[in-house]
């Protein structure tokens, strides 16, 4: 349609004329191969989400308000924009179209990182005026599909004022219980309105700044005379790695799934590093895409940090990418108020940490198939449904809840557990409101301990879904400040990590703002694990805002196709 800018300005609302409707329309369509081998064919996609975000008067915040619809059975879609966006000057330039959740049943899977920005004015009048998208293409989750990084040498990045140095840095059992390495992938697009040919440069100069508030990741593990870890802050610096891959960041695809293979590219970890002591307390990746797409790439130890800590050390860089001279939150980083009693004083069963007998052989069924990965999104209706069957009575849950407690359910019948094994759940419960006093707003460091639930496996699989979400609510009641410190003088005199025997440990992002640093170039459009350990779940948010939950599981293989069946609602 060729028009004047006189009709752009009349159809765009600008004018005397007032506009009613403004509908963003397009269509959805899948590109897979049907059977291994054979040509890819194309078909529509129904019953997908599809989101349409919007830059107002906020620019320079980078928020999008997204607003969502459903395609048809041809795989159509037409969202209707809110009333306060009808106005908005030059909408094809302010607005862009995602997939946001693809259905269960498709070959499909969506990219959240592709985002489709040329929006045409393609119809006006009749007080509606139309906007297409286009085609929207999504290819089949292929797990194969590889590229190509190079990586410069690494630079060592220290602090830009003196902080810390020489002195020895406390650990608390807390972060000893959890000592290991913790690789995050977080992926950002590329923005219309800035080049990130200098985000390396950008994001070196940042962390050097922002490594005077976290001086410890500047430092080194080492052994206390007592037997513990403890950080020695000798001025090492951190490793900083710049990356570039050959491919669209659109390759990357959906990261949901862990793919160490894959997501390994975008991790530096010190190859010559031959255990934890000489493993650097933190490495950064920043790897730029041809597209302009860029993914920071972060192998953390667990002990320096948990979800929260690491969420809020992400956000400080971000604040400081965008030379803001304050933290919002500046870090708390004095870790020896959660030091253990002297004498200890442990005055409850510590089941976390019990060993269990594996009378169902399933260590030799774990080490003896491939693990499988596999993603599976419950919605709003379905974690309603599930709310309800973890009810009882006039009580209430949380989805929290209710979802664990249908997850590890369906884990031990998947298994085909022994009814007489004795099996557990472990999650990490957020404690820094439960000390008492609580610990200081912007704590840095591990604030959590594991909640446990122990039964005999007959118990989980012959009873309702309320039976276990039952024990899960008793196990987060009574984490108390006495339990919290009972559970820390345990540690002390025990040094006992939790058995992973029959047991299932869960991990939740979905309230961890991972996504919502911004060094400069917007939100990140993914971010989750690089790798994930057998027996370990994750419940990952979706992306945009969406009431859905997206759980990674992995399980043998012999044992992945009853857990899918399992979790038909």
């Amino acid at each position: 349609m060729q028009l004047t800018r006189a009709e752009h300005v009349r159809l765009g609302g600008y004018g005397e004329e007032r506009i009613s409707s403004v509908l963003v329309a397009g269509t959805l369509l899948c590109d897979a191969c049907l059977r291994p081998g054979s040509d890819p064919v194309t078909f529509p996609v129904p019953g997908a989400r599809i989101g349409v975000g919007c830059r107002t008067n906020g620019e320079s915040t980078r928020k999008t308000n997204w607003i969502w619809g459903t395609t048809d059975e041809f795989g159509e879609f037409m969202v209707d924009l809110p009333s306060h966006l009808h106005a908005a000057p030059w909408l094809e330039e302010s607005c862009m179209v995602r997939v946001l959740l693809m259905p269960k049943e498709c070959l499909c899977r969506s990219n959240p990182g592709m985002v489709f920005r040329d929006l045409k004015l393609s119809s006006g009048g009749n007080s509606i005026r139309v906007y297409s998208a286009g085609t929207l293409r999504c290819r089949e989750s292929n797990g194969g599909v590889t590229f190509i990084v190079t990586r410069s040498e690494p630079v060592r990045v220290h602090p830009v004022e003196d902080a810390g140095d020489g002195e020895f840095y406390f650990l608390s059992n807390l972060d000893q219980n959890v000592a290991g390495i913790m690789k995050t992938v977080h992926l950002f697009a590329a923005a219309t309105d800035r080049s990130t040919a200098d985000v390396g440069g950008v994001l070196r100069d940042a962390l050097a700044k922002v490594l005077v508030h976290f001086y410890p990741f500047s430092g080194s593990l080492t052994i206390s005379p007592e037997g513990k870890l403890i950080v020695k802050c000798d001025g090492r610096g951190v490793p900083f790695v710049e990356a570039a891959a050959e491919c669209d960041m659109e390759v990357v695809g959906d990261i949901s799934i862990p793919d160490p293979e894959k997501l390994g590219k975008l991790v530096y970890v010190d190859p010559q590093a031959k255990n934890i002591l000489q493993t650097p307390l933190l490495t950064v990746q920043v790897t730029r895409f041809e597209c302009g797409g860029f993914v920071v790439g972060l192998a953390m130890n667990h002990c320096m940090a948990d979800g929260i800590s690491s969420v809020e050390f992400l956000q400080s860089w971000a604040e400081t990418a965008r030379n803001r001279r304050l933290l919002s939150r500046p870090p708390f980083l004095d870790r020896t108020i959660q030091r253990a009693r002297h004498p200890t004083k442990i005055e409850f069963p510590h089941h976390e940490f019990a060993e269990l007998e594996d009378e169902s052989n399933l260590t030799q069924l774990f080490d003896s198939e491939p693990n499988r990965y596999r993603a599976f999104t419950f919605g709003s209706d379905e974690l309603g449904r599930l709310k309800g069957m973890a009810t009882v009575d006039d009580g209430s849950c949380t989805c929290f809840v209710a979802l664990s407690a249908f997850i590890w359910r369906s884990w031990a019948r998947a298994l085909n557990m022994d009814p007489r094994q004795k099996t557990k759940l472990l999650f990490a419960v957020d404690v820094r409101r439960r000390f008492e006093p609580p610990l200081p707003v912007g704590f840095f460091g591990n604030g959590v301990v594991f909640g446990c639930c122990l039964c005999k496996a007959g118990e989980l699989q012959d009873n309702p879904v309320s039976f276990a979400a039952r024990l899960i609510q008793a196990s987060v009641r009574n984490t108390t400040d006495r339990f919290i410190r009972s559970a820390i003088d345990h540690l002390e005199s025990n040094r006992a990590r939790p058995s992973l025997t029959a047991t299932l440990v869960i991990t939740t992002w979905t309230k961890l703002q991972f996504m919502s640093s911004d060094f400069g170039w917007g939100e990140a459009v993914q971010s989750g694990p690089a790798e994930l350990p057998h027996k370990v779940v994750v419940f990952l948010p979706q992306v945009n805002g969406m009431k859905s939950v997206t759980v990674v599981v992995g399980l043998p293989a012999s044992s992945m196709k009853a857990f899918q069946e399992l979790l038909q609602l």
